[in-house]
């Protein structure tokens, strides 16, 4: 019966994510390379646009984002917002990334994560988040966006068996 349950995407991105929240908020938090804290919400977004393409990726982000802006004192709807819109564009351009292997996937999610974190900052300031886009911003994007490609090769097979839930996804 509990593999029955589990053969469905929104089931197993529920446990999926209450795991990757509990290792952001606790884990994540505490290693801070460069000062700067890994984001890997925007990981799972990310690969979860990758791995099953552009609506259910976005819909993933969302729910991803909100269940991240939860936990953040940012404009709620924020998180939501770049996740799946990001989640999207990669997802969009999925099929060519997919077919050019693991090293491409991973500099595609490196490239995706450093424009969503300018996106997020750049939305932050217009919804009243004062001295988040300045010279830091380029420490942070740059240190996000090295640790998500550098987890892609863990986060992306992960969110594919969570999005697809045994579905032949078209490569």
């Amino acid at each position: 019966m509990i593999a029955d349950l589990t053969r469905s995407a929104w089931v197993r991105l529920p446990l999926v994510l209450a795991v990757a929240l509990a290792l952001q908020m606790s884990v994540a938090t505490e290693l801070r390379p460069f000062g700067v804290a890994p984001d890997l919400m925007l990981l799972l977004a990310v690969c979860g646009g990758l791995a099953a393409g552009q609506e259910r990726g976005a819909v993933a982000g969302f729910v991803i984002g909100v269940a991240f802006d939860l936990q953040l004192q940012t404009p709620f709807g924020l998180s939501a917002l770049v996740y799946a819109l990001t989640a999207f564009g990669l997802g969009y351009l999925r099929l060519g990334i997919e077919r050019s292997g693991w090293l491409v996937r991973s500099l595609a999610v490196t490239g995706a994560s450093a424009v969503a974190v300018v996106a997020y900052a750049l939305l932050g300031s217009l919804f009243g988040m004062t001295d988040v886009v300045d010279l830091g911003l380029v420490t942070i994007a740059l240190v996000v966006a090295v640790v998500n490609g550098l987890l892609t090769p863990i986060a992306y097979p992960l969110m594919r068996w969570t999005l697809t839930a045994g579905e032949r996804v078209p490569v």
